[in-house]
């Protein structure tokens, strides 16, 4: 399965250099009714280091327990990929040389020092029970979407910057506004592309197939 996600990735990668043809995404016309209580924001325990990695994908991970599951790094560049482990925040073992070629790759950025921001809510409803929470989670570095995709096949995107959730969403997503780590306004450090949301969903929904079958 992490041979599937790894090679989903490293396509999702190589296909960035047609993103100057891809469709913005809109956030919701008449956004779904807000949950009666607010979302829990789910903060992964380590984040790629955005100078260096293009994408990141947190995957086997469990909403309840942020340091459990493995992070994975891709670096534009050269289209290689680094996973670390969430528990330590150090490489898996075999990875490729240029994840240890400088003593900054060696350890991921550890949540502390990360800024504020959305993150996907640990369950894609207020309704939801603990078998539809988190699975993986899917974003561009230097875009402003995160893709959250649930056990129940849920796949939900949210913007980055505003925090609604996009247009042409699953049924299963009815949190309209991803649930922030700051105590005001919330910016993330993203840079403004074409919004590539689409290509993220399809490779979500591909990463969830060996699961469910």
């Amino acid at each position: 399965m992490m041979c599937l996600r790894l090679a989903l990735i490293i396509l999702l990668s190589t296909a960035l250099g047609a993103s100057s043809t891809a469709v913005v995404a809109q956030p919701r016309n008449a956004a779904p009714a807000p949950s009666s209580s607010p979302a829990s924001p789910y903060n992964p325990s380590i984040f790629c280091d955005p100078s260096t990695f293009h994408v990141a994908e947190w995957y086997d991970i469990s909403s309840s327990n942020p340091a459990k599951g493995t992070l994975a790094c891709i670096a534009d560049s050269n289209r290689y990929v680094c996973q670390y482990d969430m528990s330590s925040g150090t490489l898996e073992p075999s990875q490729p040389s240029q994840c240890s070629a400088s003593p900054s790759l060696e350890t991921a950025v550890p949540s502390t020092s990360e800024p504020c921001g959305y993150r996907c809510p640990t369950t894609p409803s207020s309704s939801s029970s603990s078998s539809s929470s988190l699975f993986a989670i899917s974003g561009l570095l230097n875009l402003d979407n995160i893709v959250c995709t649930y056990k129940n096949g849920a796949i939900c995107t949210y913007s980055t910057t505003s925090g609604q959730l996009l247009d042409g969403q699953d049924d299963g997503c009815s949190i309209s506004m991803a649930p922030s780590t700051c105590g005001g306004a919330t910016r993330r450090r993203y840079r403004r592309e074409d919004n590539l949301t689409a290509m993220l969903k399809r490779k979500a929904a591909a990463a969830m197939a060996p699961m469910q079958s």
